[in-house]
């Protein structure tokens, strides 16, 4: 019989910190987090749904999709390493997917292809945006040009991943429910959450007290594998290093990370503003200036050999005549009206060649040198020309 506490699999965090570190998931957790992922209040998978998961099982579980799709009963797609926005789209079109989830990157990029060559979507009603936060801008565009509703989460590797799921409150209407969609969402049932201010003391749920939020439940770590964080845990809370508030009836909103804010006479003072918009054009933005295309997200940049402006390449061996010896002045002659190269790179040329195509003479002011092919195997010799030593190969 196997101990539902025994490990059943491990990922490792992304590092922005510090060194990744790894995070040991039982089946007991595992099991529990694939039941909170179908509630209705998170990505309410049930039968008949065709999910589309755009994260590899290396990020968090993939966010512990495969699980809540065995669950549930619902079909799962997998992309392999297709993660470019035209196959995706192809992808939603052929198999009919009707929910997905994945970072806001692959969904910039889906967006784009979309609006410049359209494809069948239509299929799709929903999609779940986390790893970091989504645009307003983004949501907006998938909602009014596509109908597609993107459902906003929060989590981390140390939470399995969810620990947030933004579905609005019913009674919500106009710009408070998009204010409610802007947010990371309402904590998850089982997870405990709490807010302690810059003094070390818990704030209220005031949706204006600000601290770092601090997580605990039964799908959340309380430590790293074979490696003590004693920073990163307090009395069996998790610190995640984000920093937010609490609205009364439980969303969470996220400003920024421990280490990009400086804690002084007890409040948190910003050092940068988040990037928040991407580039989203209008639909049907033609006749303006086009921006140069992007790379495609998961592709390397292609490698350029550089080029100095006005330098000619020549093939190897195909260079001009060596030029005589220089006289004892330091001055060499003309090298002659065929002559193309300077006298300096032209004896470089030659004596660069000896070694490969046996016995050539060159010279540089009043230095002789002289390469002789030595016989295969035989010693290498100094001898003296003109009272000075010069070593034959």
């Amino acid at each position: 019989m196997l101990d539902e506490d025994s490990a059943s699999s491990m990922c490792y965090t992304s590092g922005t910190t510090g060194n990744p570190k790894g995070v040991v998931y039982s089946h007991r957790s595992n099991y529990l987090h694939a039941m909170q992922t179908n509630m209705g209040s998170a990505m309410g998978l049930k039968q008949g749904d065709r999910m589309l998961a755009i994260v590899p099982l290396f990020h968090a579980n993939a966010w512990g999709l495969p699980y809540g799709a065995l669950l549930s009963g619902a079909s799962l797609i997998m992309p392999d390493r297709y993660l470019q926005a035209e196959p995706l789209v192809a992808m939603i079109a052929a198999e009919r997917a009707t929910t997905s989830a994945a970072v806001p990157t692959i969904w910039t990029a889906v967006l784009h292809h979309l609006d410049e060559h359209g494809g069948d979507v239509s299929s799709l009603q929903s999609t779940v945006i986390g790893g970091s936060a989504c645009p307003p801008a983004l949501m907006r565009a998938f909602q009014e040009r596509y109908d597609i509703e993107v459902i906003h989460a929060w989590g981390m590797t140390e939470t399995s991943p969810l620990g947030s799921v933004c579905i609005p409150p019913t009674q919500s209407e106009g710009e408070e429910r998009w204010r409610y969609r802007e947010s990371q969402g309402r904590i998850s049932p089982l997870v405990q959450t709490r807010v302690v201010g810059p003094l070390g003391d818990e704030v209220p749920w005031d949706d204006e007290s600000v601290g770092e939020i601090e997580v605990a439940g039964p799908w959340i770590t309380g430590s790293y594998y074979r490696e003590d964080a004693p920073e990163k845990f307090d009395d069996g809370w998790l610190r995640t290093g984000d920093v937010g508030s609490m609205t009364p009836d439980g969303y969470l909103r996220l400003t920024d990370r421990v280490k990009d804010v400086i804690k002084s006479g007890g409040e948190w003072i910003r050092l940068r503003r988040p990037r928040e918009r991407p580039h989203v054009p209008p639909q049907g933005a033609r006749g303006q200036r086009r921006r140069r295309p992007r790379r495609e997200v998961g592709r390397a940049p292609p490698r350029h050999r550089r080029r100095r402006r006005g330098r000619v390449r020549r093939r190897r061996g195909a260079c001009a005549p060596t030029s005589p010896t220089r006289s004892p002045n330091g001055r060499s002659p003309s090298a002659g009206p065929s002559s193309t190269r300077s006298p300096r790179r032209a004896w470089a040329s030659s004596t660069r060649r000896s070694f490969v195509s046996g016995t050539r003479t060159g010279s540089v002011g009043h230095h002789a040198l002289t390469f002789r092919r030595a016989a295969r195997g035989g010693p290498a010799h100094v001898r003296k020309t003109d009272g000075r030593p010069v070593r034959e190969a």
